[in-house]
């Protein structure tokens, strides 16, 4: 074998590397941290139902299902009628309805065949990018592409979380594929016919994307500049945009009809609405606590404008956001500023791929084995190197545009995308790694993209103004890191399609068939699961009493208890509990509680563990920590409390030693295998003689229990 042929079928022991790659670092990391989307029963309860209640579930039912998850038996025919549904999409219920098999048991169980199809998935997605790139640039762009997204760290963590914003991924380069790979290279050889026909499947295929992730909707629209870009003829594009819609509004017309089914009303969805009011179109903070712009907030411009105060008690969300409907634009137009200095900000990080913060452990670009500076909590490299490989793609765009190099149209329809993903989310708020799980496919096209067409150009003047030895060495490397497949047989692509997805399937599944093949409990790191649930804890919005909704009818009057928490009092009554916003009587956020007391009976500021957390809890043994303060001078009357059943001297308690200053609590409790409800609190008892102040209250499990 020469060394040309040798060069040539590189790439491909370079993709089936790339698959042993991508099947190891997420089989690995299936083992090591493998995670469910909280509220993971709800899907699977409305997936039950989908073939003869689409759309909808039982809350009660989900509820019996959470107290005995192991014990779930799944099936098609339940037995009962669905009672509700819900305002997220409902197209993951539906695939969890065509993957689950008929009698699974255990909760447990269906999650890891969701984790495992995410897994296999993962292995098309390398398929598809190969493919992508290697029209682009030729085998070693689709390699170094494979290759990229094989380690990319971000797409390891989101295949492994079984939720569903991971299937992004898929649709999004579903898309990218039809663009790049099958139609804009396309030259004379296809008919107006084929092309119609392909268009119809796009959009079959973009309507059922909407069902899972609607920002998948308005893609289709987005990209029809790129039709009239490629036929030239208005006829033939307005023909090709029909057959696309048509193909869309066929899956898009049962989703609608199935939310007029539970809400009454023919739309795609019965959420979003508010959720642009809320987020402000970039003005912070909102109602959520995302971060201030020191400039302006929200509801406060609400209430100077007559509106209502959307964090007091009976405020609700439909009220709030029918004042705001209305004042939206002029709160733009006041304030024009803050919108394009937030905007522009989301807009670069979103691109760069540089999140200010974290979701399950994902803070991008970092690649396995090349660029993952995680372990030490350093971002400085990885902040650095978002922006290096931004700079490449636009460079990358820039100069294959000047040039007028055919490869830009191919390059710019994956950065258009890209941008759509992009802009979409940044419009509202800071992005996210679980928002952009459709930029990473995008993402690691154009960075494999860009860094091929770089060093074809710097090949070619290596070629142009080198001495005639290096001159011709240049030509061939060109040739060799990037030569297009512009105009590719359509035959030999789908083919080569075919090969490659099969090649990687095979290869895949016999790395990983260990855990791929094998979802059992034991496979799953139990302590790292469970740590699942301290994230839905979470102590700005439990343990910070940073909310008080205040009561229905009274907007001025602060709520009984924090959001979330709720006062008891035994053998005694008169005492209450009060919100505090003085700097000297809050240890964290800008609020803490007060139990003031009376003097009888013991006073309980509770918050109940939900049962699909505590179900992870059992047999475990967890810490509670906390703030408090007080002028209590009797010991034993104030602390943190472990409360279950009615017997309050049973309880777990750690008690302030009366400093007079803010102590930090803790005290871990080791949960009973058979314990029904488990509630953290604050506690005063009955001698105390002065109020006790809460703060930062977090509940999380002791490692290695």
């Amino acid at each position: 074998m020469n060394t040309t042929s040798l060069i040539k079928k590189l790439p491909y022991a370079v993709l089936v590397l790339a698959t042993v790659l991508a099947t190891g670092l997420r089989s690995e990391h299936a083992v090591k941290d493998f995670e469910v989307t909280n509220g993971f029963g709800v899907f699977v309860e409305m997936a039950s139902h989908f073939r003869e209640q689409p759309g909808g579930y039982s809350f009660d039912k989900y509820l019996d299902i959470m107290k005995n998850p192991s014990g779930y038996v799944f099936s098609t025919s339940p037995g009962y009628k669905a009672t509700a549904s819900f305002e997220n999409e409902k197209g993951w219920a539906y695939i969890l309805s065509l993957i689950i098999p008929e009698k699974t048991v255990g909760l447990e169980t269906i999650a890891r065949i969701a984790g495992r199809l995410q897994i296999l998935i993962e292995l098309l997605v390398v398929a598809a990018l190969f493919l992508c790139g290697r029209v682009l640039g030729g085998p070693w762009t689709g390699a170094l592409t494979a290759l990229l997204y094989a380690l990319f760290i971000p797409a390891i963590n989101m295949s492994t979380w079984v939720v569903y914003y991971y299937w992004s991924i898929p649709f999004s380069m579903l898309s990218l594929l039809f663009w790049v790979a099958v139609y804009l290279p396309a030259k004379g050889y296809r008919s107006l016919h084929v092309k119609s026909g392909l268009f119809f499947l796009y959009g079959l295929a973009m309507g059922f994307a909407t069902f899972v992730r609607l920002v998948f909707f308005p893609l289709a629209l987005v990209m029809t500049p790129f039709i009239f870009l490629k036929e030239r003829k208005t006829v033939a594009s307005l023909l090709l945009i029909g057959c696309m819609a048509l193909g869309q509004a066929i899956v898009v017309l049962p989703q609608m009809e199935i939310t007029k089914t539970w809400y009454g009303k023919y739309k795609l969805s019965n959420r979003g609405f508010w959720h642009g009011v809320i987020s402000g179109l970039g003005f912070y903070p909102n109602p959520f606590g995302i971060h201030d712009t020191a400039d302006l907030t929200m509801i406060d411009w609400a209430i100077a404008k007559g509106g209502p105060n959307f964090n007091q008690r009976g405020v609700t969300m439909g009220y709030f956001d029918s004042f705001m409907k209305k004042k939206s634009i002029e709160l733009f137009k006041e304030r024009p500023d803050i919108f394009l200095r937030n905007f522009v900000f989301n807009l670069e990080r979103g691109f760069a791929m540089n999140y200010g913060g974290e979701v399950r452990n994902i803070f991008a670009p970092r690649f396995a084995g090349i660029l993952n500076p995680r372990q030490s909590y350093d971002t400085t490299a990885t902040i650095y190197a978002s922006h290096v490989l931004l700079a490449l793609i636009l460079i990358a765009l820039a100069i294959s545009f000047i040039v007028g190099d055919e490869r830009f149209l191919l390059l710019f329809a994956g950065f258009w995308q890209a941008s759509f993903f992009v802009t979409s989310l940044g419009i509202y708020f800071p992005p996210t790694p679980s928002h952009q799980t459709a930029y990473f496919p995008l993402f690691i096209f154009l960075v494999a993209g860009s860094i091929s067409l770089l060093a074809w150009y710097a090949a070619r003047l290596v070629c142009r103004f080198a001495p005639r030895g290096p001159g011709r060495a240049g030509a061939r490397l060109a040739r060799t890191i990037a030569d297009p497949q512009l105009d590719s047989d359509p035959r030999a692509l789908w083919k080569r399609a075919v090969i490659a997805s099969g090649v990687v399937l095979l290869v895949g599944v016999f790395v990983g068939s260990g855990v791929l093949l094998s979802p059992t409990r034991d496979e799953i790191d139990e302590a790292k699961a469970a740590s699942i649930v301290n994230a839905e804890i979470d102590p700005a919005q439990v343990g910070g009493f940073e909310f008080w909704t205040p009561p229905s009818g009274s907007p001025q009057v602060p709520a009984a208890a924090p959001d979330g928490w709720n006062f008891a009092q035994f053998d005694g009554k008169g005492a209450r509990v009060a919100m505090e916003e003085s700097s000297d009587l809050v240890k964290e956020g800008g609020r803490s509680v007060a139990i003031i007391p009376k003097g009888k009976g013991i006073d309980i500021l509770f918050h109940g563990i939900a049962a699909d957390k505590l179900y992870y809890y059992l047999g475990r043994t967890v810490q509670l920590d906390g703030w408090v303060k007080s002028a209590n001078s009797r010991p034993g009357q104030v602390g943190l409390a472990f409360c279950f059943g009615t017997k309050v001297e049973e309880f777990p308690v750690a008690y302030y030693a009366n400093s007079g200053q803010w102590e930090r609590l803790s005290l871990t409790f080791k949960v009973p295998t058979d314990l029904k409800n488990l509630f953290i609190a604050g506690l005063v008892r009955e001698d105390a003689d002065a109020p006790a102040y809460f703060d930062g209250l977090r509940l999380e499990l002791v490692p290695g229990s």
